[in-house]
């Protein structure tokens, strides 16, 4: 059996840096190890990216992409406060 961390639905923007540009993209789930994420064009399986997530910059590998969507996953686990202040700043998320 395959570990994978409880993922927490969200829509929440964030700046997403990729290839020395920045551009907006949208969470759609996080843990504390990485995240699903809408992108507004292809990132390239590899990229190493950064988010703006809390007090400093997250940084984080592309894992998958697939129809504007990319997997992520974080090179340091993100802080539990953070996790929380995202989950409570997006509300309820209709599933």
């Amino acid at each position: 059996m395959q570990y994978r961390p409880n993922r927490i639905q969200a829509r929440h923007m964030v700046k997403l840096y990729a290839e020395g540009e920045a551009m907006q993209a949208t969470i759609i789930d996080i843990s504390r190890d990485g995240a699903k994420l809408g992108v507004p064009y292809p990132i390239l399986e590899g990229t190493a990216v950064r988010l703006q997530l809390g007090p400093k910059d997250t940084k984080a590998l592309v894992h998958w992409y697939l129809d504007g969507c990319a997997g992520v996953r974080f090179l340091d686990r993100l802080a539990l406060k953070t996790l929380t202040e995202i989950e409570y700043s997006c509300g309820p998320v209709p599933r």
